[in-house]
């Protein structure tokens, strides 16, 4: 998967042998890596390969509130 659309703040899905979902802490590190953080708690804060990021969803912004 291309790590131009993958930025700080956006989910991944990783499978590097464990598949886990993660959090994007860092984009496109030294070498086209991501450093993430599992959502579960499983692992610490890691760097992954472009190879292993199998899905992406962006983090949207916060919803805005009307004064009306």
């Amino acid at each position: 998967m291309k790590l131009s659309n993958i930025r700080t703040g956006d989910l991944v899905r990783i499978d590097d042998g464990l598949p886990y979902l993660a959090r994007v802490e860092q984009d496109h590190g030294v070498g086209g890596v991501l450093i993430v953080v599992a959502l579960n708690g499983s692992h610490a804060m890691r760097t992954v390969k472009a190879r292993h990021v199998v899905a992406h969803w962006r983090r949207t912004g916060k919803a805005r509130v009307s004064d009306d």
